[in-house]
């Protein structure tokens, strides 16, 4: 059974005011759309005893180090990354999607949270179109990562604006909803009250 918070989009539309009063608040570099790859390389914390070596994390920093040599050399970032690198689960605008060295786009104001370390956004936001970041460390999500940054664009253009459209069209379902939820509630007290 397909229900309205199933294909909330076929019934609604995003107001263009809505969309733009979003779009107007953002200036200057958070007024860009970013298209880049990603390679993480996981390791594991010896927490419980030995690692398995392939998973230690001066193993893994010099699998990372090996595949960023052979992407400055000109190599297949996505073919290296399906080789060598781990790939992750996100939310795109078609549910859950793996990825792993694949393209991905954002809007200035998202580019953080979708790369998923600010050391590495800071990185990100130094390049120019076709540079490669060095390694980061991330501890708390014991990975290194590097970005190749492929375009930067000017507002907010292609996927990364269909999928901020679709952002604030998710969070505009969530307000219908509450105020529907919020008529029926008080729709049902008024009609206690009249017949108790």
């Amino acid at each position: 059974m397909i229900t309205l918070m199933d294909n909330f989009s076929a019934y609604y539309d995003l107001p263009e005011d809505l969309y733009n009063e979003f779009k107007n608040s953002y200036s200057g570099d958070d007024l860009k759309t970013y298209s880049f790859r990603t390679m993480r390389f996981y390791y594991e914390e010896p927490e419980y005893g030995e690692v398995v070596e392939d998973r230690r994390e001066d193993f893994v920093r010099a699998k990372a180090e090996t595949a960023l040599v052979e992407v400055n050399n000109g190599g297949d970032f996505e073919k290296i990354a399906e080789e060598q690198a781990d790939g992750v689960y996100t939310i795109g605008t078609n549910g859950l999607v793996y990825i792993n060295g694949d393209l991905e786009h954002a809007i200035g104001p998202t580019l953080e949270s979708k790369l998923g370390s600010t050391d590495l956004y800071n990185k990100v936001k130094a390049l120019k179109a076709g540079e490669v970041t060095e390694i980061v460390l991330d501890k708390e999500s014991t990975a290194f990562f590097f970005t190749k940054l492929e375009t930067v664009k000017d507002g907010f253009v292609g996927e990364a604006d269909k999928e901020v459209r679709e952002e604030l069209l998710m969070q505009l379902q969530e307000s219908i909803i509450l105020e529907e939820v919020k008529y029926e509630e008080n729709m049902s007290a008024l009609i206690q009250f009249v017949y108790n």
